[in-house]
């Protein structure tokens, strides 16, 4: 073999070599991305998709490798503008200009609520403002005066576990936020169903004195809510938004604030509140003996606006005359309404008629 050969085939064989590993790279590449759908993105933002049945758990992680902050009901909008109110995967990305320290693990601490109910996570340089079942987190920005409206900052509330009006559904306690909203500023976004951390309820944007509040008011039990609404002008681009982002996301609501009954008469294992529900329904759980007459209780399935759509009664086959748990189950058949949501109500079987032996257990559903 000459020289002039033995060169040649070693150019070839570092062309060849030089092939295999721009073939292995671009296929890796493809494979990072596969089944990851982005609409758009931009420096500070990524939007996935508006397909709810997207694979979130990938678009969480894909957002995380990012340095990002995943959310479920992200807008579509960039800040100012106008366009179709509907949620979207979406993740908020750390800007180059956002103050450092925001991205500084040591910079944050967890917040406990006193009843234990939720965590959230803070910036340490935030002021703390508790009010009973009210928690405001403060950070004023380099240009804020004292004592005026906030204009450079971030403002971020927790308010409740609170209870509402027994004879009201979730989203006539958002009407009436809403409505009262209405009378001191302006709706910048209608109210949409939404989740966070696991539960769902409903979020919608406001503007006082021209500042734009993001609301959500979250459904933990029958008539029970927990509401967070945040601010954050951000005049200087100091990164308000994403550090927002981030304590929203952080929220971790305990599973001690659970389904049961405060005095623990009943415990629903399924479905779960504010869960998607379909036809057919397996309704199970357990309750004390003294929830059942001659061995059954009542349920009633409604829409959001309390039209009956299902009535029946759950039996068991346990011995029910006793002060002991009683487990339950029952399938039923339903036609989905036209609303999204609606409610599932267990009856305590009251056979006397009398309003002070009545009792009911009621949970927020989802249809759509």
């Amino acid at each position: 073999m000459t020289r002039g050969t033995t060169i040649g085939l070693i150019i070839g064989i570092l062309i060849l070599a030089g092939l295999v590993w721009w073939y292995v790279a671009a296929t890796d590449d493809t494979d990072v991305n596969v089944n990851i759908p982005i609409q758009s993105q931009t420096e500070n933002r990524i939007i996935y998709t508006t397909d709810m049945e997207a694979d979130e758990a990938a678009l969480r992680d894909h957002c995380l490798a990012q340095g990002g902050v995943f959310n479920t009901c992200g807008s579509l909008c960039d800040p100012g503008e106008v366009c179709a109110q509907v949620c979207a995967f979406s993740c908020e990305l750390p800007s180059s200009s956002t103050n450092g320290d925001n991205d500084n693990e040591n910079q944050w601490q967890t917040y406990s609520a006193d009843n234990n109910s939720y965590t959230v996570q803070y910036r340490r340089d935030m002021q703390i403002d508790e009010n009973q079942s009210r928690v405001n987190f403060m950070l004023k920005g380099p240009t804020q005066e004292e004592n005026t409206e906030l204009f450079d900052g971030v403002n971020f509330t927790v308010m409740g576990p609170y209870e509402y009006d027994k004879d009201e559904t979730l989203k006539d306690l958002v009407d009436t936020e809403v409505s009262n909203s209405r009378r001191v500023g302006t709706i910048e976004e209608e109210p949409t169903i939404t989740s966070l951390d696991g539960f769902n309820g409903y979020t919608y944007a406001t503007i006082t004195a021209g500042t734009l509040s993001t609301n959500y008011i979250l459904g933990l039990d029958a008539n029970t809510a927990l509401r967070v609404f945040y601010s954050t002008p951000d005049p200087e681009n100091q990164g308000y938004e994403a550090m927002a982002e981030r304590m929203l996301n952080s929220l971790d609501i305990s599973d001690t604030a659970d389904w049961d009954k405060e005095d623990d008469i009943v415990r629903l294992h399924n479905p779960r509140p504010l869960t998607r529900v379909q036809s057919p329904l397996t309704i199970s759980g357990e309750a004390r003996g003294n929830w059942f007459f001659e061995a059954s209780f009542p349920i009633e399935l409604q829409d959001a606006n309390g039209a009956t759509i299902k009535e029946d009664f759950i039996m068991t086959s346990e011995e029910w005359m006793t002060e002991n748990f009683v487990s339950f189950e029952k399938q039923i058949t339903f036609t989905a309404p036209q609303t999204d949501t609606g409610f599932l109500i267990l009856h305590k079987d009251n056979p006397s008629g009398l309003p002070e032996n009545e009792d009911e257990l009621r949970i927020l559903v989802r249809f759509r």
